[in-house]
């Protein structure tokens, strides 16, 4: 069974395209990230898949039914950034509510909701109601309300932004306990966090997928050094560097001005390595951290960069 199935799906908001003719399936094998920049389309997609916006062409299937069906009623589950709850109940009852209507008995409802939630790392907001939670209390309620139920597919958008790091820290946990039993599809800024918790990424840039790749493989690709050095790089570093043959290109990290990436065309990397290390102490540089392959960061900017139209 495959649990979801998106064949030239569009999307058009009057002028705007936000989505162009996406195809993709998703099966099991862990999480799925959706990653790109702002206006994307990975807020439009997951709301399309869920059901939330209608397409203007190209359809959607999810565990092989139109993803509307009605059959589907309690099998998904859903966070988007924009949640809304219901006003004039706490925290506890809003998810309990959700679980009586997928069919839960209120004693089951009220064991599974309290789980949830102190899995979730905070249980101080059961009883308060929406209006005065802190943002972060809605963001986990969101998404206690999107796991309740034990639903086949999840789709959260954005699931940690403005989160403190400990609560982030229980929801990426919540999500490794839960992706064995349920597909997840989250949409993300946050690569590091995709390269923690993910398994496959779909690059989004106006409104198609550039790019459906293992992360594993994504690390992998291509012969690169990161490395960072124990001081800002100078920058006739650069120039130093090239005089290796097989050096084909160094770059700086615009966000750390000791990190370069150097790409090389050799099958030999560790004589290489050796050479460049040589080569940045005689010129007053230590290498504080090495690693080889692409970091998801840097291999996502490189897909969306060269995507972009003329």
């Amino acid at each position: 069974m495959t649990a979801v199935r998106v064949q030239e799906l569009a999307k058009r908001f009057r002028s705007v395209t936000a989505l162009d003719g996406v195809s993709f399936t998703v099966d099991s094998g862990g999480p799925v990230a959706l990653v790109g920049k702002n206006g994307a389309g990975k807020t439009t997609l997951l709301s399309v898949i869920a059901g939330i916006l209608r397409p203007s062409s190209g359809s959607v299937e999810i565990l092989d039914l139109p993803h509307t069906h009605p059959d589907l009623v309690g099998r998904v589950g859903v966070l988007m950034q924009d949640a809304s709850f219901r006003s004039g109940i706490g925290g506890l009852e809003q998810i309990m509510y959700l679980a009586e209507l997928g069919g839960m008995d209120r004693r089951l409802a009220r064991s599974s909701s309290m789980q949830l939630l102190n899995e979730l790392g905070d249980d101080g907001f059961l009883h308060l109601r929406p209006g005065v939670m802190s943002y972060g209390q809605r963001k986990r309620l969101g998404i206690a309300q999107a796991l309740i139920g034990d639903p086949a597919l999840v789709l959260l958008d954005e699931p940690t932004a403005g989160l403190d790091p400990i609560a982030a820290h229980a929801v990426r946990q919540l999500i490794r306990r839960r992706c064995t039993d349920a597909v997840f599809m989250i949409s993300s800024h946050n690569l590091y966090e995709v390269q923690d918790i993910c398994k496959r990424i779909l690059v989004i840039d106006h409104g198609r997928v550039i790019n459906d790749v293992d992360i594993a493989t994504m690390a992998r690709d291509g012969n690169r050094l990161n490395v960072t050095l124990n001081k800002s790089a100078e920058p006739g570093l650069v120039s130093v560097l090239s005089r290796i043959g097989e050096i084909t290109d160094v770059r700086h990290d615009p966000d750390a001005p000791d990190r370069l990436y150097i790409d090389v065309a050799t099958a030999d990397m560790d004589r290489l390595q050796v050479e460049i290390q040589t080569l940045l102490n005689s010129n007053g540089y230590s290498v504080t951290n090495l690693a080889r392959g692409k970091t998801l960061a840097d291999g996502v900017l490189e897909l969306v960069r060269n995507s972009e139209r003329p």
